[in-house]
């Protein structure tokens, strides 16, 4: 069994599968470019098995950040107090943390609603060949819509991390090492 993995470039899954035939990893891929019609079959028995899982995982980390929020006011709470009480902690440090939050929640409702539907049309609807292969398409292009506008999540993380490394430099609050 080989898996197929396609990633898109904020890191999320697009396609996913385990291919039950003999292929090597680099025939699977070629044929999941050529839309072979039974791999996609497979594919979409996968999908829409673990699409339930795809919308967990989506919901764990959407609570995660609403969890972190008084973690991240509390710290730029002790920024602030602390020696010179920067700015930043107030004006970069939570705003950041809040965006990606509210990101977070709008890729869970987006992408709990497609992947739900499309595991709903894939196992109820009779799609001949020529449809799956359009509908493989156009799941596509669904999930590669919103992939930049997520990836703003992991940006919003990342410039609030920063932000704390660099109150954390100014006001020694925290020791390294």
């Amino acid at each position: 069994k080989h898996a197929l993995v396609v990633h898109g470039a904020s890191g999320d899954r697009i396609a996913c599968g385990v291919i039950s035939d003999a292929r090597t990893p680099t025939d699977t891929f070629r044929s999941m470019q050529k839309l072979d019609a039974n791999l996609l079959r497979q594919l979409w028995d996968w999908r829409a098995a673990n699409a339930n899982l795809e919308v967990a995982k989506d919901f764990i980390a959407a609570i995660a950040f609403f969890l972190l929020a008084s973690c991240v006011r509390a710290l730029a709470e002790a920024f602030h107090m602390h020696r010179s009480g920067h700015k930043a902690s107030v004006l970069l440090f939570v705003p950041c943390f809040t965006f990606a939050a509210i990101i977070a929640i709008i890729e869970l409702t987006f992408r709990a609603g497609s992947t739900t539907m499309a595991a709903w049309i894939a196992t109820r609807w009779s799609l001949e060949d020529a449809d799956l292969r359009a509908f493989e398409l156009s799941y596509f292009l669904l999930q590669s819509r919103g992939v930049w506008f997520f990836a703003l999540e992991w940006w919003f993380l990342c410039v609030g991390m920063l932000t704390a490394a660099y109150l954390n430099a100014r006001s020694r609050l925290m020791p390294l090492g």
